[in-house]
């Protein structure tokens, strides 16, 4: 997916924001260009939190069906946005909420027949 990725941000199909300037300048090494120990230490409880998350995702198959599992995680994109609105107090436009309206939709119609998640 990064070399896809790569291609489109060359041949101008996406563009990315300059986030290098959001970067403190004490975090990169100003000879190499590359990441320090401190923002190691600063990216370090993201990267741990991830790591939970994939743990606990691959916990929870066990739990459920595949098709229940699939339904419930569409959703998180619906999650994901109410927590935004709720701690950091942003909104997305219209054609967001309704295409992740209609991701959360579909998985539930896909997953319907699993209702009784077992």
């Amino acid at each position: 997916s990064n070399v896809l990725l790569y291609a489109f941000r060359k041949l101008g199909w996406v563009r990315f924001t300059d986030d290098v300037a959001l970067i403190p300048r004490d975090c990169m090494d100003a000879r190499t260009g590359f990441p320090t120990a401190k923002m190691f230490r600063r990216v370090a409880p993201l990267s741990a939190a991830y790591m939970v998350y994939m743990l606990l995702s691959m916990a929870s198959v066990r739990g459920v069906s595949l098709p229940m599992y699939t339904t419930l995680r569409r959703t998180t994109a619906a999650f994901t946005m109410g927590a935004e609105y709720v701690l950091a107090g942003t909104t997305q436009s219209v054609p967001v909420y309704r295409a992740v309206g209609l991701m959360v939709l579909g998985a539930f119609v896909a997953g319907a027949h699993d209702l009784e998640f077992s």
